[in-house]
């Protein structure tokens, strides 16, 4: 769905003038569709606030943009929380010509993306749409390792320890200096910081050797999208809840929650020794959709470029 909103009974906010809840905008990607998700499971906050969830990367594949969207979504709204991005620059701009008649308080919150836990992303030829599986790709993150050694082995009825051999061999011949890659990371979270209300590079580089903070590239755990919400909650609901109650009632959901999990790419265990992250497990098994594999078994299933069965 492109616009999700939090229907429950009408009440009286803390302090506001009207006599009905408080109506947020939240605009982004799939980080911001997480965010709603958390959202959902908070009985407290959501009996205060009107959540209104954009979701502008869909926005694009049904054509008409904002247009579809009932124009009710838009009234009365007190605050929108954005999350920037570089991407879908048109319809970001359709979005801020329609709220700029409204002229709510906009504040602005960076994407969660590190590149240097994953450093063999590059092209594959077999990344091409696959509409069997979610998003239309069979794989969410190319490894360009696995793409080479899949071409050099086609036609041979190689074994999965071959397989595994030759990708381990590759990968340590071509790892990159992976503090290079974390400087090009820090250099990023500074320019999108820079742009926001709200900074999140210092507490990804504080945080990210000690905790799991993301399950790929772009998708996190529930600790960014904690840390997120009560920044947003603290900067903006104060006058429409009690933001100790919200803040209590967010770190309760959030326990046994483990955020955007639901097909994670492993780490290398280079990745985890040489960054010496502090959670990773070689014998580990991580969620891909309907199975719990370990990074040799998603190794060999990419390589393979193997079909599976999904669900969420």
């Amino acid at each position: 769905m492109l616009v999700h909103i939090q229907s429950v009974a009408k009440q009286t906010p803390k302090s506001a003038s009207r006599l009905d809840r408080a109506s947020v905008i939240i605009y982004g990607n799939c980080q911001a569709t997480g965010l709603r998700k958390i959202l959902a499971r908070m009985p407290y906050l959501s009996s205060q606030v009107d959540f209104r969830v954009i979701e502008y990367y869909n926005m694009r594949g049904h054509g008409r943009g904002l247009a579809q969207i009932p124009k009710r979504v838009f009234n009365d709204v007190d605050f929108v929380w954005e999350q920037l991005g570089t991407d879908f620059v048109a319809e970001r701009e359709q979005f801020h010509s329609l709220i700029a008649k409204r002229k709510p308080p906009i504040v602005r919150f960076p994407a969660f993306t590190i590149n240097t836990l994953w450093p063999f992303m590059g092209s594959d030829k077999r990344l091409v749409r696959d509409p069997d599986y979610p998003r239309r790709r069979r794989y969410r993150v190319p490894d360009q390792i696995g793409f080479t050694v899949a071409q050099e082995l086609a036609g041979r009825d190689a074994s999965d320890d071959e397989l595994y051999d030759r990708y381990m061999e590759l990968s340590k011949q071509r790892c990159p200096d992976l503090d290079k890659r974390l400087g090009i990371d820090r250099a990023q979270w500074r320019m999108r910081d820079a742009q926001a209300d709200i900074a999140v590079g210092a507490f990804v580089d504080a945080n990210f050797r000690g905790q799991r903070l993301f399950h790929d590239p772009a998708h996190v755990s529930e600790i960014p999208q904690r840390y997120i919400l009560r920044q947003l909650i603290e900067q903006t609901l104060e006058p429409f809840v009690e933001v100790d109650i919200a803040l209590a009632e967010l770190d309760e959901i959030t326990t046994d929650y483990h955020g955007m999990e639901w097909a994670t790419v492993p780490i290398h265990p280079l990745v985890g020794e040489r960054l010496q992250l502090s959670y990773y497990d070689p014998d580990a098994t991580y969620l891909w959709y309907s199975h719990e594999w370990t990074f040799r078994d998603y190794i060999i299933s990419y390589i393979r470029w193997a079909p599976y069965v999904w669900t969420f």
